[in-house]
């Protein structure tokens, strides 16, 4: 099925449980155990299937940061 934007950040809360998180304009932040996971979201879409129009987030990607390893020398 379909999923909008404001579906998505209605559902948002309870698929990420306590971890931190934070919404700039099209960017969604999550934060957890020191990480960082960024999604960027496309505009809202539709999809055709016939008579029946779904609402469609699309995103650009998913941003993980740069994690310096430390060797042990």
């Amino acid at each position: 099925m379909g999923l909008g934007h404001a579906e998505l950040f209605r559902l948002l809360p309870r698929a990420i449980g306590d971890r931190a998180w934070r919404v700039h304009r099209d960017l969604i932040t999550i934060t957890a155990q020191g990480q960082q996971l960024s999604i960027k979201l496309l505009p809202e879409g539709r999809r055709n299937l016939g008579a029946l129009k779904l609402p469609v987030t699309d995103r650009a990607g998913v941003f993980f940061p740069r994690v310096h390893v430390r060797t042990g020398r």
